[in-house]
Protein backbone atom coordinates (compact mmCIF):
# COMPACT_ATOMS: atom_id res chain seq x y z
CA UNK A 1 0.00 0.00 0.00
CA UNK A 2 1.26 3.36 -0.62
CA UNK A 3 1.54 5.95 2.01
CA UNK A 4 -0.45 8.38 -0.22
CA UNK A 5 -3.23 5.42 0.22
CA UNK A 6 -3.59 6.59 3.81
CA UNK A 7 -4.91 9.47 5.62
CA UNK A 8 -4.16 10.49 9.16
CA UNK A 9 -6.29 12.69 11.33
CA UNK A 10 -5.81 14.41 14.46
CA UNK A 11 -7.92 17.50 16.62
CA UNK A 12 -7.41 20.79 17.48
CA UNK A 13 -7.57 22.23 21.08
CA UNK A 14 -10.90 22.00 23.09
CA UNK A 15 -11.73 22.40 26.34
CA UNK A 16 -8.41 22.37 28.71
CA UNK A 17 -6.52 20.86 25.98
CA UNK A 18 -4.98 24.02 24.44
CA UNK A 19 -2.34 22.21 22.40
CA UNK A 20 -3.74 18.89 21.52
CA UNK A 21 -0.56 15.98 21.33
CA UNK A 22 -3.33 14.05 18.46
CA UNK A 23 -2.24 17.09 16.16
CA UNK A 24 1.61 17.22 16.98
CA UNK A 25 1.62 13.48 16.70
CA UNK A 26 -0.41 13.14 13.08
CA UNK A 27 1.41 15.40 11.85
CA UNK A 28 5.24 13.95 12.61
CA UNK A 29 3.62 10.76 10.97
CA UNK A 30 1.99 12.27 8.66
CA UNK A 31 5.66 14.26 7.30
CA UNK A 32 7.41 11.16 8.54
CA UNK A 33 5.06 8.58 6.27
CA UNK A 34 4.64 11.20 3.50
CA UNK A 35 0.18 10.63 4.06
CA UNK A 36 -2.51 12.89 3.17
CA UNK A 37 -3.29 14.89 7.14
CA UNK A 38 -6.27 16.35 8.07
CA UNK A 39 -6.13 18.47 11.80
CA UNK A 40 -10.07 18.77 12.57
CA UNK A 41 -11.68 20.98 14.84
CA UNK A 42 -12.96 19.32 18.12
CA UNK A 43 -16.71 19.65 16.86
CA UNK A 44 -19.26 17.28 15.17
CA UNK A 45 -19.53 19.92 12.15
CA UNK A 46 -15.91 19.84 11.04
CA UNK A 47 -15.91 15.54 11.45
CA UNK A 48 -18.83 15.53 9.23
CA UNK A 49 -17.46 17.79 6.69
CA UNK A 50 -13.91 15.96 6.51
CA UNK A 51 -15.87 12.47 5.98
CA UNK A 52 -18.46 14.07 3.20
CA UNK A 53 -15.23 15.39 1.47
CA UNK A 54 -12.58 12.68 1.99
CA UNK A 55 -14.04 10.75 -1.16
CA UNK A 56 -12.84 6.95 -1.66
CA UNK A 57 -9.27 7.30 -2.95
CA UNK A 58 -7.61 5.91 -0.01
CA UNK A 59 -7.26 2.33 1.36
CA UNK A 60 -6.95 3.13 5.49
CA UNK A 61 -7.45 5.80 7.61
CA UNK A 62 -6.32 6.11 11.32
CA UNK A 63 -7.79 8.60 13.82
CA UNK A 64 -6.10 10.34 16.63
CA UNK A 65 -7.28 11.91 19.22
CA UNK A 66 -6.23 12.78 22.91
CA UNK A 67 -7.73 10.67 26.46
CA UNK A 68 -5.79 12.95 28.87
CA UNK A 69 -7.28 10.41 31.53
CA UNK A 70 -4.96 7.23 30.05
CA UNK A 71 -1.67 5.74 31.03
CA UNK A 72 -1.29 4.42 27.69
CA UNK A 73 -1.40 4.91 23.60
CA UNK A 74 -5.30 2.99 22.87
CA UNK A 75 -6.14 1.07 19.78
CA UNK A 76 -9.90 1.58 19.91
CA UNK A 77 -11.53 -1.82 18.70
CA UNK A 78 -15.07 -0.65 19.03
CA UNK A 79 -17.21 2.39 17.76
CA UNK A 80 -20.51 2.93 19.99
CA UNK A 81 -23.40 3.88 18.64
CA UNK A 82 -24.01 6.58 21.07
CA UNK A 83 -23.05 10.23 21.38
CA UNK A 84 -22.74 12.09 25.54
CA UNK A 85 -23.73 15.48 26.70
CA UNK A 86 -20.62 17.28 26.07
CA UNK A 87 -20.43 20.22 23.80
CA UNK A 88 -18.30 20.55 20.87
CA UNK A 89 -16.45 23.63 20.82
CA UNK A 90 -19.33 25.73 19.06
CA UNK A 91 -21.12 24.43 21.39
CA UNK A 92 -23.03 21.75 20.00
CA UNK A 93 -23.58 18.45 20.53
CA UNK A 94 -26.40 15.82 18.43
CA UNK A 95 -28.80 12.79 19.42
CA UNK A 96 -27.89 10.08 21.93
CA UNK A 97 -27.99 7.69 18.75
CA UNK A 98 -25.25 8.17 15.89
CA UNK A 99 -27.75 6.21 13.57
CA UNK A 100 -31.40 5.60 14.57
CA UNK A 101 -31.12 2.08 14.35
CA UNK A 102 -27.40 1.30 13.84
CA UNK A 103 -25.54 -1.66 16.38
CA UNK A 104 -21.87 -0.93 17.61
CA UNK A 105 -19.10 -1.21 14.67
CA UNK A 106 -15.76 -2.91 15.15
CA UNK A 107 -12.79 -1.31 13.69
CA UNK A 108 -11.18 -2.96 10.67
CA UNK A 109 -7.50 -1.56 10.96
CA UNK A 110 -5.87 -3.58 13.58
CA UNK A 111 -3.68 -6.14 12.69
CA UNK A 112 -2.53 -9.04 14.23
CA UNK A 113 0.44 -7.38 17.41
CA UNK A 114 -0.69 -4.08 16.68
CA UNK A 115 -0.56 -3.62 20.52
CA UNK A 116 2.85 -5.57 21.10
CA UNK A 117 4.72 -2.70 21.94
CA UNK A 118 4.89 -1.54 26.11
CA UNK A 119 3.14 1.37 26.31
CA UNK A 120 0.34 0.10 23.82
CA UNK A 121 -3.13 -1.94 24.67
CA UNK A 122 -6.29 -2.46 22.63
CA UNK A 123 -9.34 -0.69 24.17
CA UNK A 124 -13.30 -1.22 24.12
CA UNK A 125 -14.10 2.10 25.14
CA UNK A 126 -13.78 4.99 22.00
CA UNK A 127 -16.06 7.20 24.57
CA UNK A 128 -19.10 9.04 23.84
CA UNK A 129 -17.74 12.54 22.46
CA UNK A 130 -15.52 12.85 19.06
CA UNK A 131 -13.39 10.28 19.10
CA UNK A 132 -15.88 7.77 19.20
CA UNK A 133 -18.14 10.05 16.48
CA UNK A 134 -15.32 10.06 14.09
CA UNK A 135 -14.88 6.57 14.39
CA UNK A 136 -18.25 5.40 14.09
CA UNK A 137 -18.93 7.39 10.99
CA UNK A 138 -15.86 6.23 9.08
CA UNK A 139 -16.81 3.01 9.90
CA UNK A 140 -20.19 3.51 9.09
CA UNK A 141 -19.33 5.45 5.88
CA UNK A 142 -16.93 3.06 4.46
CA UNK A 143 -17.26 -0.09 5.45
CA UNK A 144 -14.75 -1.22 2.77
CA UNK A 145 -11.59 0.44 4.05
CA UNK A 146 -9.34 0.04 7.11
CA UNK A 147 -10.38 2.48 9.76
CA UNK A 148 -8.91 2.58 13.30
CA UNK A 149 -8.33 5.19 15.65
CA UNK A 150 -6.15 5.50 18.51
CA UNK A 151 -6.19 7.68 21.57
CA UNK A 152 -3.10 9.07 22.73
CA UNK A 153 -2.40 10.64 25.72
CA UNK A 154 -1.10 13.76 27.04
CA UNK A 155 2.94 14.43 26.47
CA UNK A 156 3.20 14.37 30.25
CA UNK A 157 2.07 11.45 30.72
CA UNK A 158 3.90 9.74 27.86
CA UNK A 159 6.66 11.67 25.71
CA UNK A 160 5.77 12.26 21.97
CA UNK A 161 9.14 10.33 21.01
CA UNK A 162 7.77 7.65 22.98
CA UNK A 163 4.15 7.56 21.64
CA UNK A 164 5.71 7.90 17.97
CA UNK A 165 7.60 4.67 18.37
CA UNK A 166 4.83 2.75 19.52
CA UNK A 167 2.47 4.07 17.19
CA UNK A 168 4.58 3.94 13.97
CA UNK A 169 4.73 -0.17 13.84
CA UNK A 170 1.54 0.16 12.67
CA UNK A 171 2.00 2.56 9.29
CA UNK A 172 5.59 0.52 9.18
CA UNK A 173 2.62 -2.54 8.78
CA UNK A 174 0.15 -0.63 6.40
CA UNK A 175 3.00 1.05 4.04
CA UNK A 176 5.06 -2.49 3.27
Amino acid sequence: MKSQRIILTGFGPFGNIEDNPSSHLARALGAEYHTRLEILEVSFEAVDRFLEEVGEDFDALMSLGVAANRNSVCLERRARNEIGTQLDVLGRTRESKIAPTGRDLSATLWGRGDAKHRLVRYSKDAGTYLCNYLLYESLRRFPEKKVGFVHVVPFETIGQADQLTAIRPILDRLVR
